[in-house]
């Protein structure tokens, strides 16, 4: 005997994502889920960048940290202006400080 199925309207997920600020930052970069917060590491992945680029970015204080455990965690939202905010061009960018070393 075969069985036949028909469709049916699929009941809506109950817990919808929350509304963001930003449209791009709904559907995640480069094509990962959507996150509330990252740790140090996982920031980096996510833009690109460097650990170190993390690092210096939470030293200056372009971008927070926050500590819900142990680990510290960086929101999305703070993360994606950290970028925003980034210059466009090489030319814009900042120079690090020097290292104290003759050339």
């Amino acid at each position: 005997m075969e069985t036949r199925t028909r469709p049916h309207d699929a009941a809506p997920d109950p817990t919808p994502e929350p509304p963001l600020a930003d449209p791009a930052a709904a559907h995640g970069w480069g094509g990962t889920p959507w996150r509330a917060a990252y740790t140090v590491a996982e920031a980096a992945v996510t833009c690109g960048v460097s650990r170190r680029t993390i690092g210096y970015a939470l030293e200056r204080g372009a971008l927070v940290a926050r500590y819900p455990s142990s680990r510290p965690v960086i929101l999305h939202r703070d993360l994606f202006r950290w970028l925003e905010g980034a210059p466009t061009t090489l030319a814009a960018a900042p120079r690090r400080p020097a290292t104290g070393r003759a050339a």
